[in-house]
């Protein structure tokens, strides 16, 4: 009987610390995800502004539909 109680009392304490592991590494990838997330904004910001600053002198020809040089 008093092996079983121990026995008992060991489950418990590491279904704790696996509980409390799996919740840090759900976090821990969060946070990555949410990083390269950032990332990839920053990325698409800055190549938009790139592209705005590039193109800047050309105009949308309505008539003939695309981008033409600003004259």
């Amino acid at each position: 009987m008093d092996g079983e109680i121990v026995s008992t009392a060991l489950m418990l304490c590491l279904d704790e610390v696996v509980i409390n592991h799996d919740k840090e590494v759900a976090e821990a990838q969060h946070k990555g995800f949410q990083l390269l997330i950032d990332e990839a904004w920053k990325v698409a910001m800055r190549s938009q502004h790139y592209l705005t600053e590039l193109f800047k002198h050309y105009v949308f020809d309505e008539a003939r539909g695309y981008l033409s040089v600003d004259e």
